[in-house]
């Protein structure tokens, strides 16, 4: 995966990662957000590893 430095959106390195795949649903009770809602589940990946000193990666984020 790609790595990107926390200051510079034009730097990164590439390292090795563990991934943990899930499936995530998402509930309300509340039916104005009904349509909103994916009860199927959705294969995802939940967490990600740096392979190398074992700290988490923010998927979102990119680091």
């Amino acid at each position: 995966m790609r790595i990107r430095d926390k200051y510079d959106d034009t730097q990164g390195r590439i390292v090795p990662v563990w991934d943990f795949w899930g499936t995530a649903r998402w509930y309300t009770e509340d039916e104005a957000y009904q349509g909103l809602i994916n009860d199927e589940g959705a294969h995802t990946i939940v967490l990600t590893i740096n392979a190398l000193d074992g700290t988490a990666i923010d998927r979102e984020l990119g680091y």
